[in-house]
Formats: C-alpha cells, structure tokens, sequence
C-alpha cells in the first residue's frame, strides 16, 4: 500500500502503522519543524518498508514530554526530551509526613534507563513515616 494513500485515509494510519503511524500523525499535527519531514513523506513513492529512513528524521524532530505528579509533594518539573532516549531522574520529592517510594508510570516502579517513545506521567509513590501525623 502507498504512503500517499495511507496518509490520505488519515483515520486508519496510525493503525495501519502502530507507533510509527501515531508519531507521523503527532508530527504532522503539532511538531514545528516539519518541512523537511513533510517533503520526505509526500515525497515517498514505495510502501511501508521505505520509511526506515524517514522514521530517523522523525525521531530527529519528535520531543517527548515526561511529567512528574508529585502527589502533593514539592514540585517536580517536567521535561522535555528527543523521542526514543532516556528521561534524567530527578531529584525525590518530599512531603511531610511521607517517604518517597519512587516514580511510577500506572501501577509499576519506572525504571529511568527505558527509552521513551510517548509522553508519560509518572506518579510519585509514598509510604508514612513511622510516627507520622501524631
């Protein structure tokens, strides 16, 4: 199947392509830099197994934002980094009362060495303190 006819069905792309098809969507809708990305893809004459080197340019382009939810402790700023590398861990947040337990992305511990492909929320963990609140 042609790109040009993927790209045109706009809907089904992403599907078609899974997480390449999502971030050419997320490029194509928001990124700033994209006039040579947007040549490449109008561009492309052959099918799916020709966007290797495209997907290069992309990730050369695409920013990932990593969130921090400090779950009412001090704040934690976001950042902002290349898509497919790592976030830096912060410094742990505090909270009266509390022990930070670590970041997690849903029910699980991040693990900060995982490449990024999709911005993410992570949420501190806390446990009390022994003691606390009395």
């Amino acid at each position: 199947m042609k790109l040009k006819n993927i790209l045109n069905r706009g809907m089904g792309f992403s599907g078609q392509l899974g997480k390449l098809g999502t971030v050419i969507l997320e490029l194509v809708q928001h990124a700033e830099d994209t006039k040579d990305v947007m040549q490449d893809i109008s561009g492309l004459q052959g099918d799916v197994a020709d966007l290797e080197a495209l997907l290069l340019k992309i990730k050369a382009v695409t920013n990932i934002t990593v969130a921090f939810d400090s779950d009412g402790g001090s704040s934690v700023d976001s950042q902002t980094i290349p898509f497919g590398t790592t976030a830096e861990e912060p410094k742990d947040p505090t909270k009266e009362d509390y022990l930070f337990d670590g970041w997690h992305l849903g029910d699980v511990l991040f693990d900060f060495e995982t490449e990024i492909e999709n911005n993410i929320e992570l949420k501190a963990v806390w446990s009390e303190e022994a003691g606390g609140g009395e």
